[in-house]
């Protein structure tokens, strides 16, 4: 495989620093557990962000079966003392993935309260 490339501009006073985004993750791998943090409850789905960047989401009839309730005063989704609310960690199960111009976006099941404390 040959690569072709130009030089621009040569400055040898410029730095590029780039970073390396999704290191982990492989857009293809269905099935995959995914940590996220809710940014978001809706009586229709919870919002959920992944690595900082991915936006997933987990709809209401899962979360229901869940054994979860929409608490339309709170805004929360609640399962006796355990409640989903924006800033909590969940884990989910990749069951879609959507990509439209570059943009990847995820649908889940099986969400769980991450129980787990990052370091």
């Amino acid at each position: 495989m040959k690569f072709n490339s130009r030089i621009l501009f040569n400055c040898s006073n410029m730095k590029l620093t780039y970073i390396k985004l999704f290191s982990n993750y492989a857009p293809n791998n269905m099935n995959q557990k995914l940590k996220g943090v809710v940014n978001e409850c809706f009586p229709s789905h919870v919002g959920i962000l992944v690595f900082g960047y991915i936006n997933a989401m987990v709809s209401a009839k899962t979360i229901r079966s869940a054994g979860y309730q929409f608490d339309v005063d709170l805004q929360t989704w609640t399962k006796g003392g355990d409640s989903i609310t924006s800033g909590v960690k969940m884990n989910f199960v990749v069951t879609k993935i959507h990509e439209c111009d570059g943009t990847i976006s995820l649908e889940g099941d099986h969400p769980t309260r991450s129980l787990l404390v990052d370091n």
